[in-house]
């Protein structure tokens, strides 16, 4: 597994977004969902988080090395 996170400046604030890539091949991008703070509770039980699901995808059937690349090519090429 491979974690990439960035900061993108944005108009309202700093926006946190992490992109994961999976022994699969699957990659997945996460992003704060709007309104949240990064040091908002999360609990997986009642199904209550800050994050939400950007992207999913899969171009590999082994890990990628560079998760992001495939996030960012899928979404705006």
């Amino acid at each position: 597994m491979s974690i990439h996170s960035s900061l993108e400046p944005g108009v309202d604030g700093d926006h946190l977004r992490v992109a994961m890539g999976y022994e699969d091949g699957r990659v997945e991008l996460w992003a704060l969902a709007e309104g949240s703070k990064w040091g908002d509770p999360s609990d997986a039980r009642t199904g209550s988080s800050p994050w939400e699901k950007v992207y999913e995808g899969k171009k590999h059937n082994e890990a990628s090395k560079c998760p992001t690349r495939i996030v960012y090519d899928d979404m705006f090429n």
